[in-house]
C-alpha cells in the first residue's frame, strides 16, 4: 500500500512539472531511436543471410549466379536453353535457369479470373495484396532451387509440354490461397492478335512457402530478399537469359570451372558469382554506413546521457523543499528514494514506449508485404532487446547519481529548498 502511495507522489511530481519531464521522455526517446536505427542497418542483412540460407535447398554458400556475356547485344535463345539443360545434366548442379517477375494487369486474359479471387481475400491480408498479381516465370529445374513442395498437383519435372505451333501451352502453379476457388487441371485461355495461350493448372503450392526473389540483394527491404507464395503464380516457362541461378552439391568455386567449361562448348562467355559474397559486399556497405553513424550515436548517445543526468539533478533541487517537508512528516530517506527511483522508471518506460512504435513502424515499413515472421524476428528478437538493455543501462547509471546526490542532502537543508 505504502509503494503505491509513492507511486502517486512520484506521477504527482511528473505532471507538476509536466514540461521538463516531456523534455527529459523526448531526449531518451530520440537517443534509443538512434540505436535502433543503426541496429536495424545492422541486422536487416544478418536476417536476410540467415532466411536466405533456410530458403535456398543447398543454402546461400552453394548458391550463385551466372551472368551471359555477350558484346553483341544479341540473344540466342537457342544457345541460352542448351547451355541451361547441358548444366542441368551435369550430376554437381542440382537447379539451374533463369527467372523474373511480373505484374500483368488484371484484365488480361486469365489473369483476371485469379486476381478476383485474390481481391476477394484481400481484406484477410491487409495492404499485402496489390492490384496486381504477383507472377513468377521460371523454368522446370529452377523449381529445386528453393525447398517448394505441392499441396497437390504434378512436379515440373514430370511435365509434359504439347507440341503445337498455333497454341502456346504453359503450366503453372497456384499459391496456396487459390486451392478451392481454381481445379487442379484447370484450364484458362487468353488470344491476342499473333497467338493464343492457354494456362493449365498444374498444381497447388504448400502453404506459408518461400522463394527467393531473382533480384534478391540483400538491401535493407527484406521483400527484395523472398516472398510468401500463398498468392503466387509460379508458370513454367522458357525464354531468353541473360542471368540465371543455379545450386550445387560441391563448393562454388568447383563448380564455377564446370559451368564455364560448359559455356566454352556453346561459345558462350559466363561470368559466376556466389550469393554469398553477394551479401558480404552488401554488408560491407552497410559497415561503412554504420562507421560513419557510431561516433555520432556515441556523442548523441554521451550527450542524452548529461543532459538526462542534468535534468535529473535539477529535478531534485527543485523538489528538495518538497521532500524536506515529506521527511518531516515521516516519510523515510528510502522512501524519497523510491519517489526518484518510480519517477525515473516511469520516464524510461515512456521513452522506451516511443523508441518501440516508431521502430515498429520503420520496420514494418521496410518490410511491408513479408510474413509477419520476418518482423517478429528483426523487432523483437534483435533490436527492442539490445535498445532495451541500453535504456535499461542509462537509467540505472542516471538513478546512482540521483541517489549519490541526495544522500548529501540534510533534512535541515532541504526543508530551506
Amino acid at each position: 500500500m505504502k509503494n503505491i502511495k509513492l507511486l502517486r507522489l512520484a506521477i504527482d511530481y511528473l505532471t507538476q512539472h509536466l514540461k521538463q519531464s516531456i523534455s527529459y521522455v523526448l531526449v531518451f526517446a530520440i537517443s534509443l531511436i538512434l540505436i535502433s536505427f543503426t541496429l536495424m542497418l545492422y541486422f536487416f542483412i544478418e536476417v536476410a543471410y540467415n532466411l536466405s540460407d533456410v530458403t535456398l535447398a543447398q543454402g546461400i554458400e552453394k548458391t550463385g549466379r551466372i551472368r551471359i556475356e555477350r558484346n553483341d547485344g544479341r540473344n540466342d535463345f537457342l544457345a541460352d536453353m542448351a547451355f541451361l539443360d547441358a548444366l542441368y545434366a551435369l550430376p554437381e548442379i542440382s537447379a539451374v535457369g533463369a527467372m523474373y517477375m511480373g505484374s500483368p494487369s488484371t484484365h488480361e486474359g486469365f489473369f483476371g479470373t485469379l486476381y478476383e479471387i485474390q481481391a476477394g481475400h484481400a481484406q484477410d491480408y491487409s495492404y499485402t495484396l496489390s492490384n496486381d498479381l504477383e507472377v513468377l516465370y521460371i523454368n522446370p529445374t529452377l523449381w529445386n532451387l528453393c525447398n517448394i513442395s505441392l499441396s497437390e498437383g504434378v512436379p515440373p519435372d514430370d511435365l509434359v509440354f504439347p507440341d503445337e505451333e498455333d497454341n502456346y501451352q504453359y503450366f503453372i502453379y497456384l499459391g496456396n490461397e487459390y486451392k478451392g476457388a481454381v481445379e487442379l487441371g484447370e484450364k484458362f485461355t487468353t488470344t491476342n492478335p499473333f497467338f493464343s495461350s492457354t494456362c493449365e493448372v498444374a498444381g497447388f503450392i504448400e502453404k506459408g512457402s518461400q522463394w527467393i526473389n531473382p533480384d534478391i540483394s540483400f538491401q535493407l527491404n527484406l521483400n527484395s530478399y523472398s516472398f510468401d507464395m500463398d498468392y503466387t503464380v509460379v508458370m513454367i516457362n522458357a525464354y531468353n537469359v541473360y542471368e540465371a541461378l543455379f545450386s550445387t552439391t560441391q563448393d562454388i568455386s568447383e563448380a564455377e570451372e564446370l559451368i564455364k567449361e560448359t559455356a566454352d562448348k556453346y561459345g558462350l562467355d559466363v561470368l559466376v558469382g556466389s550469393l554469398k559474397d553477394l551479401h558480404k559486399n552488401s554488408f560491407e556497405e552497410y559497415e561503412i554506413i554504420i562507421g560513419y553513424l557510431a561516433p555520432l550515436i556515441g556523442v548523441v548517445l554521451f550527450s542524452a546521457f548529461a543532459i538526462m543526468t542534468c535534468m535529473q539533478t535539477v529535478a531534485i533541487y527543485n523538489s528538495q523543499k518538497d521532500y524536506g517537508i515529506l521527511l518531516s512528516t515521516g516519510f523515510m530517506r528510502a522512501d524519497i528514494s523510491k519517489i526518484v527511483i518510480y519517477k525515473t522508471v516511469i520516464t524510461a518506460i515512456l521513452s522506451l514506449a516511443i523508441t518501440s512504435i516508431v521502430t515498429s513502424l520503420n520496420v514494418s515499413n521496410w518490410v511491408s508485404g513479408a510474413p509477419s515472421s520476418y518482423i517478429s524476428l528483426i523487432l523483437w528478437g534483435r533490436i527492442l532487446p539490445a535498445v532495451g538493455l541500453v535504456a535499461i543501462a542509462i537509467t540505472l547509471i542516471t538513478l546512482i547519481i540521483a541517489m549519490i546526490i541526495l544522500k548529501r542532502f540534510t533534512i535541515v537543508r532541504l526543508i530551506r529548498g
